[in-house]
């Protein structure tokens, strides 16, 4: 315990030759791998009273991870392994995961594990690879660069799917950024389960009435077609909106038998304020009806002072106007009939 001059600490008293940690001075309280204990805490397993932690036994100074504490927990990548593990390569029995080597504790790619494989957003690239930009070779797509994973249209053009089939994928649709790869061109945000959103896109007319599919559904017209919806229809049905009870006979008899004496249109009631037009084989007009009523029987009410004369056996032209716009030309209907006296 006496002083050597020499050097330039002085003892307080006897102590252990052999060991660094006796007695407690500035050099005694080095936490080389910063983990709580000081090295000569772990060198000796003996407790240093001017420290928090308690060693339990001899560790390695230089391992952060020994002893296994509430540091060595840490795992600030979130891979299922900690900083410690990653760092030494060594397992940590308090965690499920067994590492196979050292790896890198601020990257969740490193090691590539079950977590590392999850992809969130469904976009083909893992999480991992979104949010370092770096290669899974374990899976098909190759990142260009970091995007969200949370995001299944970032990166735009991995995901290809084009729900209501109008298209334009659903990235595109809900982003309004163009995928390069795909012919359709967003202008806009529009709606991924709607074929009719953009209108416009799908010019598919299954029911054969002349108004598209996305017409009949949502009532909006899509100028690229002629016709114009004036409200929602059944986009299966040709009889939506076009009635099918319209039927125009190709000829009636006349003659007073009670049997098939009139000119009858099947259906003429669901269009009120129809006209319809007779002319003779010279192309003029005998006979002009507003609102038909199915009243014809072959005489005349236009063109001569012979107002009711009967009208001879013939073949007449009609031109029946419904004033439908939504059908055929316009909503008229033209053709021949004969009449049989």
């Amino acid at each position: 315990g006496d002083d050597n001059p020499n050097t330039p600490l002085v003892p307080t008293g006897p102590t252990d030759p052999n060991d660094p940690c006796d007695p407690i001075a500035t050099s005694s309280m080095v936490d080389t791998d910063g983990d709580g204990l000081t090295d000569c805490e772990e060198t000796t397993g003996n407790d240093n009273p001017n420290t928090p932690i308690v060693p339990t036994g001899p560790s390695d100074p230089n391992d952060p991870c020994d002893p296994i504490s509430t540091s060595s927990m840490v795992d600030t990548d979130g891979d299922g392994l900690t900083d410690c593990e990653e760092t030494t390569g060594n397992d940590n029995p308090n965690t499920p995961l067994v590492p196979t080597g050292s790896s890198d504790p601020n990257d969740p790619c490193d090691p590539i594990s079950t977590s590392s494989m999850v992809d969130t957003d469904g976009d083909g690239l893992t999480d991992c690879e979104e949010t370092t930009g770096n290669d899974n070779p374990n899976t098909p797509n190759v990142p260009t660069g970091t995007s969200d994973p949370n995001d299944p249209c970032d990166p735009i053009g991995l995901n290809s799917t084009d729900t209501d089939g109008d298209g334009l994928t659903d990235c595109e649709e809900l982003t309004g950024v163009d995928d390069p790869s795909t012919p359709g061109t967003p202008t806009g945000i529009t709606d991924p389960n709607d074929p009719c959103d953009p209108i416009g896109l799908i010019n598919t007319d299954t029911d054969g009435d002349g108004l598209t599919d996305c017409e009949e559904s949502t009532g909006e017209d899509d100028p690229n077609t002629p016709l114009v919806p004036n409200g929602t229809s059944d986009p299966n049905d040709p009889c939506s909106p076009r009635p099918c009870d319209l039927i125009i006979p190709e000829g009636f008899t006349p003659n007073g038998d009670g049997f098939n004496d009139f000119f009858i249109i099947d259906g003429i009631g669901n269009y009120p304020g129809n006209n319809i037009m007779i002319f003779n084989r010279w192309g003029n007009q005998v006979f002009e009806m507003v609102d038909y009523d199915n009243s014809w029987q072959g005489t005349r009410n236009v063109g001569s002072d012979m107002m009711g004369e009967e009208l001879p056996t013939g073949t007449y032209y009609y031109i029946f106007d419904t004033q439908d716009t939504t059908l055929g030309d316009d909503g008229k209907f033209q053709g021949f009939i004969y009449m049989k006296r």
